[in-house]
C-alpha cells in the first residue's frame, strides 16, 4: 500500500496497524532466527546465511551465538 491510501485512516487507525505490523515482525525474526539456527548447525557459513537471510553477518553472529 502507498502513503496516500493511509491518509483516509484516523491517527488511532494507524497506530493500532503498527502495533499489529511490529507484533507480526517480532514474531517473523524469531522465527528467521531459529531457521538461520538450524542451517547453521547443518553447516551452512555465515556469509550464506546472512546472504539468504537479508541480514548483516554480525546479526547472523549474534543470533548463533
Amino acid at each position: 500500500m502507498t502513503k496516500a491510501h493511509y491518509n483516509g485512516y484516523t491517527l488511532d487507525m494507524i497506530a493500532d496497524m503498527r502495533d499489529l505490523e511490529l507484533s507480526r515482525l517480532q514474531v517473523i525474526t524469531e522465527v528467521l532466527r531459529d531457521k538461520v539456527r538450524e542451517h547453521y548447525a547443518d553447516g551452512v557459513g555465515v556469509t550464506d546465511l546472512s546472504r539468504k537471510a537479508g541480514v548483516t553477518r554480525r546479526t547472523i553472529q549474534q543470533w548463533i551465538e
